[in-house]
């Protein structure tokens, strides 16, 4: 069964989820990983569930810069959920496409 994963970070306790709620949502996330929580800090728990549970499908992200705290961090993630795609042997968790060995 293909699931396609959703991600939505906010830095601060008073900032509001809902519009990357509703952005996920519309682009057919089943599932949405959410948290707040500043980007400064090295622990995400809502981001370790998401790699945990990708297995298929594809993961949608509302912004990019939501997903890690700096550019090397993101970078570190993408290719954590390419080798989760190799690993399990589906296509490619942000766009879909096969992985290549």
């Amino acid at each position: 069964m293909q699931h396609t994963f959703g991600y939505a970070r906010v830095s601060a306790t008073d900032q509001n989820l809902a519009t990357q709620i509703e952005d996920l949502t519309r682009a057919g996330c089943t599932r949405i990983f959410q948290e707040k929580v500043s980007g400064t800090r090295t622990r995400s728990l809502a981001l370790d569930e998401l790699l945990a549970a990708v297995r298929e499908g594809d993961v949608v992200v509302n912004r990019l810069a939501r997903l890690g705290r700096t550019t090397v961090h993101t970078i570190q993630l993408v290719e954590e959920f390419k080798r989760q795609a190799k690993k399990s042997g589906v296509g490619h968790p942000l766009t879909g496409a096969a992985s290549s060995a």
